[in-house]
């Protein structure tokens, strides 16, 4: 992970000749480095409470640890383990993003390139959550729902990610940073299967970053095969009118937009609508509100997108130009420009795919389930 963490510091403060990208980088740094002593001073303490530092021995004595406690009210060893436990989750939730740790997230977005802003948002997701996941099942797969003090940090933060992120989303006019505060969200919502501890939650969990990924993918893919004035799109006012320029990514912008906010039938519909089954499954009625309420706010700004582009005439003249007008032709991004739209129609495809025909996919995110 922390190799992981390296390469990224570097990658987001490539933009060295400019203030936002020195500050990505430097802020991403020094953070990143505090949080990765939290975690490793967690992981200490819980390796210095069990006593070995096998995994599934851990488990063992966490869960024996948890039942003489219920018994006899008074264990040492507890306290040292959830000690460690909070340490170690605080750490994990600044490596997604993950409020109130996200404070990082806006800047180093606003501050890197675009096509480091999507590395950032869909890969190092996809491997911090799928460590999370991966530990608490080894490290904790007896103690089920908000039993211990690590499922009541997780039940906070993805509470805490889904309120910052709709309400730091609603104002904010950079794309970039809208994507930030977006990603926060869906971190939020992400969380709920590892909250819920059952077999129904890690699936609607698998499908989720499944959907989030394919979406992602699109929305960049949008992002970077286009083009105002021969500049790259910035501000959300830049799509002014723009759906009437283009038909083609204006239809893939309502079909991308529309899955991420989670309108029927697309695909980020159905992985919403999974995750919150989970949630109501183990009676976690305070997480389902505030997940319901958050897509009703999150609803309003990705269709702000949708306006912006399609309902309005644009109050100035403008050149919007995408992979496939003669003047991309010869440009060193020619080839990322090319396969953005390749993977934004793609993103299309799958989103209206998974919607109709969904059997398959949770079939074979039941067996992945299982195999964890």
């Amino acid at each position: 992970m922390e190799l992981q963490s390296l390469g990224l510091y570097v990658l987001a403060g490539m933009r060295r000749n400019t203030q936002e990208g020195t500050e990505a980088g430097l802020k991403y740094f020094v953070l990143g480095s505090l949080a990765s002593g939290l975690m490793l001073l967690g992981f200490s303490w819980i390796f210095a409470g069990a006593g070995v530092t096998n995994l599934a021995d851990i488990s063992a004595i966490h869960n024996h640890a948890i039942h003489n406690h219920a018994i006899h009210n008074q264990n040492p060893l507890q306290g040292s383990i959830q000690a460690g436990e909070i340490l170690f989750v605080i750490g994990l939730m600044f490596k997604v993003g993950c409020a109130p740790f996200h404070q990082w997230v806006p800047d180093v977005y606003q501050g890197a390139s675009t096509q480091i802003t999507a590395y950032l948002a869909i890969v190092t997701k996809i491997a911090v959550i799928g460590i999370i996941i991966r530990l608490y099942l080894l490290l904790f797969n007896a103690v089920t729902q908000v039993q211990n003090v690590g499922m009541i940090c997780l039940f906070l933060c993805s509470v805490g990610s889904m309120l910052v992120g709709a309400f730091g989303a609603l104002k904010q006019q950079s794309i970039k940073r809208f994507l930030g505060y977006s990603g926060i969200s869906h971190i939020g919502f992400i969380l709920i299967g590892t909250v819920s501890s059952t077999g129904l939650g890690l699936i609607a969990q698998a499908l989720y970053i499944l959907i989030y990924i394919i979406m992602s993918v699109g929305f960049f893919g949008i992002i970077l095969s286009s083009r105002i004035n021969g500049k790259e799109i910035k501000t959300i006012s830049q799509l002014l009118g723009v759906g009437a320029l283009h038909k083609f990514l204006a239809l893939s912008t309502l079909i991308i937009l529309f899955s991420i906010a989670g309108i029927p039938p697309l695909a980020g519909f159905f992985s919403k609508f999974l995750l919150l089954g989970s949630a109501v499954h183990v009676n976690l009625w305070i997480l389902t509100l505030v997940a319901v309420t958050t897509s009703v706010i999150g609803t309003f700004y990705y269709v702000r997108f949708i306006k912006e582009a399609h309902f309005f005439i644009p109050r100035r003249c403008f050149r919007f130009e995408t992979c496939f007008d003669a003047s991309f032709k010869g440009n060193l991004l020619s080839l990322i420009v090319t396969l953005s739209a390749t993977c934004c129609t793609l993103t299309c495809i799958s989103l209206i795919f998974f919607a109709l025909y969904p059997a398959w996919l949770l079939q074979f995110l039941q067996v992945f389930a299982l195999l964890l």
